[in-house]
């Protein structure tokens, strides 16, 4: 299988080729769509980023700007933000592959 990484900085045309891809059959791993789907409230990381940063939340539910504002402003807010991120994305990853080994 060929594996191929698609990374670029915001609207460098990702979301573009992903979804060219992905109408032409191929598997795509989209790891914008993985941290999306982390951002439910039924889940383990929600939990531990409401943990994290309760003054971001109201009802629980992300207050999106604040916690915008929060990383963007604090390196160590942000570096605590990605700890707790990239091990479900990885997790995910590695399942896709898997799945995807002899494609």
């Amino acid at each position: 299988m060929i594996k191929v990484a698609i990374t670029g900085s915001i609207a460098m045309g990702k979301s573009t080729i992903v979804k060219m891809l992905i109408a032409k059959g191929y598997p795509v791993f989209d790891s914008d769509q993985v941290v999306q789907d982390l951002w439910k409230n039924t889940n383990v990381f929600f939990q531990q980023v409401k943990t994290q940063f309760p003054d971001c939340f109201e009802e629980n539910k992300v207050h999106k700007k604040k916690l915008t504002q929060l990383i963007f402003s604090d390196i160590e807010a942000k570096k605590t933000l990605e700890k707790l991120t990239h091990p479900f994305v990885l997790s995910e990853l590695e399942k896709f592959t898997k799945n995807h080994i002899d494609q």
